[in-house]
């Protein structure tokens, strides 16, 4: 009968939302599971209350290692000036020792120059001017000599000055400059020291960081899982209204056919 097959219909309909809301009841448990399990890790990967120390500490290691290549390039111009400075007094030197070795030099030749001239001041009876024998000649040409000393001296001093003080001004510059520039020769030493004593935090921070990448991918899981749980839940009361009101009909044509056959009963 009609009834009997619409009957067989919904018990089928029935039955298959039924069995879909019961699927969707397992995957439910199932991401229940799964959020209880997730929330447990989180649990577990909570910031610890030396986080925030550590941080710091990393950051202060950076900030180290700025002041450290800072203190390297200052080391690097000061000793950039002090080497010029060395090689511009070494320079000043040389010359000075040159110009040393000449004046005595000079002296040396004066002073023999002298002792032959000498000889001139204990003759009184012959004119100089003519005297003719050896040794008197030799002290007039002597004496006549020492009289280009003086600019001879002259001109060794004038030479000197003419290379030394360009010189002696590169020098004074230099020494300024030094002077004028920041620099401490303890700093990249106490700086490295420092960044000794805080570099394990950067192993540390990196730990940190690990976890906090794990933290946020927990909870996206944990909000993805709630997000299938409010889907599956609304399937499911979906499912269950649908396998209520096939139920409903199921019976209502199961009453229906029922009530055919004792009719038929009743006929024949």
């Amino acid at each position: 009968s009609r009834e009997s097959a619409l009957y067989s219909v919904k018990k089928r309909e029935a039955e298959g939302f039924a069995r879909q809301a019961a699927s969707e009841q397992e995957a439910i448990n199932a991401f229940r599971a799964k959020v209880k399990q997730k929330e447990s890790e989180l649990s577990w990967n909570q910031p610890s209350d030396q986080d925030a120390v550590v941080k710091e500490n990393a950051a202060e290691y950076e900030r180290q290692k700025k002041l450290l290549d800072e203190a390297y390039e200052q080391e690097r111009a000061y000793r950039a000036v002090e080497k010029q400075l060395t090689q511009a007094g070494y320079d000043l030197q040389q010359i000075t020792a040159r110009h040393d070795s000449d004046i005595r030099r000079l002296q040396l030749g004066e002073d023999g120059l002298k002792k032959k001239a000498e000889l001139l001041s204990g003759v009184e009876c012959v004119d100089i001017s003519r005297a003719r024998c050896g040794f008197l000649a030799d002290a007039v040409s002597a004496k006549q000599a020492l009289e280009d000393y003086p600019g001879r001296y002259a001109e060794l001093e004038r030479a000197y000055e003419e290379q030394a003080a360009p010189l002696n001004q590169r020098i004074a510059g230099l020494e300024e400059q030094l002077a004028g520039m920041s620099f401490d020769a303890g700093k990249v030493a106490a700086v490295s020291k420092r960044i000794a004593e805080l570099k394990p935090y950067v192993a540390k921070l990196e730990a940190i960081s690990q976890r906090e990448g794990r933290i946020a991918l927990l909870k996206a899981d944990l909000q993805h899982l709630q997000s299938n749980i409010l889907a599956a839940e609304k399937r499911l009361s979906e499912a269950e209204l649908k396998a209520a009101e096939a139920g409903q009909e199921r019976d209502r044509y199961a009453r229906g056919s029922e009530e055919h056959a004792q009719v038929l009963r009743v006929i024949t």
